[in-house]
């Protein structure tokens, strides 16, 4: 899972909306235009001219990423427009409604702009909101006090407003409320991403590997029928390479290895980086030593045979590595420094070997 890559479908689902969003209030504005038109409502038809003009401008400032001016401008837009038309034709077309849908649109997107993308100065949601909120009073103070502009006999045409007015506002509410849905799950995607990966390796970190085995390890003792084991993996040399190539080199040598690890695994093989050029493998399930023992064979042939280009340099490496099987230990940390121990005497031994619990013994 690559966070950059979260990150930037989050950016696009924000994008797309905000595209949508835009196309649906221009659709909305031109019936508004040709419903004033055939009602005889000519002020209104003036303002949906300037508000189709306005979004064909905003749909552009959409389609380039500008979304803070495009929130600003579309907000200012439709609470000048609402208030244009409660003028108009009275409170009892529900024009006002589209307050109830600007202010939870106006956090929400401040919510996006400021925590996915990057810390912009725009008209705060609480502004605009307040804005909303006395412009939402001012009306209901103004049709109170004076009657409509324009009065519309039929009194079916001001209900037919007002209920699609309403189906109107809902939709925008479940329509960010659904992309809000999206941008949260996906945002929570990214938290947990950085809470169990090591950020140099892409693989487990040290906690979560750790969280691993010590569920394994709960397995083994609560099932008695599930065999576990764990090794201890270093990079010999490890600051040697950093010494003669370079940190830059070093972090080469690390994500390589790591990708080895990875091509030699397979699902009952679970790995992460335990700390600096240290890694931990565990394996579960049916003969999970045997099989721990044959991958990290294979991955001690695959590193020493390798050679790994860093610019112009070509660097060799060998790992060693210890391993141990669960033996009723009593806590998973025993496990951890039997194979720790295994790791240290195969340091002694000469390195680039594998120590386990039969050689070991």
């Amino acid at each position: 899972m690559c966070t950059k890559c979260e990150k930037n479908r989050v950016i696009r689902i924000s994008h797309h909306l905000g595209l949508k969003t835009d196309i649906l209030l221009l659709i909305i504005h031109i019936a508004l235009l040709l419903m004033f038109y055939l009602l005889n409502v000519t002020l209104m038809v003036y303002v949906n001219i300037a508000s189709v003009c306005i979004y064909c401008v905003l749909f552009y400032i959409s389609y380039t990423g500008n979304g803070v001016l495009f929130l600003d401008m579309a907000i200012m837009e439709i609470l000048f427009h609402l208030s244009m038309a409660t003028i108009c034709v009275g409170w009892q077309s529900g024009f006002y409604l589209y307050v109830f849908a600007v202010i939870p649109c106006v956090f929400y997107c401040d919510y996006l702009d400021r925590k996915l993308f990057c810390k912009i100065q725009h008209v705060t949601p609480c502004v605009l909101s307040g804005i909303s909120i006395l412009t939402f009073l001012g009306l209901y103070y103004w049709t109170v006090h004076h009657f409509p502009l324009y009065w519309i006999e039929d009194s079916n045409i001001t209900a037919c407003m007002f209920f699609v007015n309403a189906f109107i506002t809902f939709s925008f509410l479940i329509l960010f409320l659904i992309n809000y849905e999206n941008i949260t799950k996906r945002s929570e995607g990214i938290l947990e991403h950085l809470a169990m990966v090591d950020d140099l390796t892409q693989i487990y970190n040290r906690r979560k590997i750790m969280e691993m085995t010590n569920q394994y390890y709960e397995d083994c003792v609560n099932l008695q029928c599930q065999e576990m084991a764990v090794a201890i993996l270093d990079i010999d040399d490890f600051k040697a390479v950093n010494d003669t190539y370079g940190h830059g080199a070093g972090d080469y040598i690390l994500k390589e290895v790591s990708k080895q690890i990875a091509h030699v695994s397979d699902q009952d093989i679970s790995y992460g980086r335990w700390g600096g050029e240290e890694f931990l493998v565990v394996a579960h399930g049916d003969v999970a030593y045997q099989k721990l023992q044959k991958v990290l064979l294979d991955l001690k042939h695959l590193i020493e045979t390798e050679i790994f280009y860093y610019g112009d340099n070509q660097i060799r490496i060998t790992v060693t590595a210890g391993a141990t099987r669960y033996h009723n230990d009593r806590n998973v940390d025993r496990l951890l420094s039997r194979a720790d121990s295994y790791l240290y005497q195969g340091k002694m031994n000469g390195k680039n070997c594998l120590i386990s619990d039969t050689t070991g013994r």
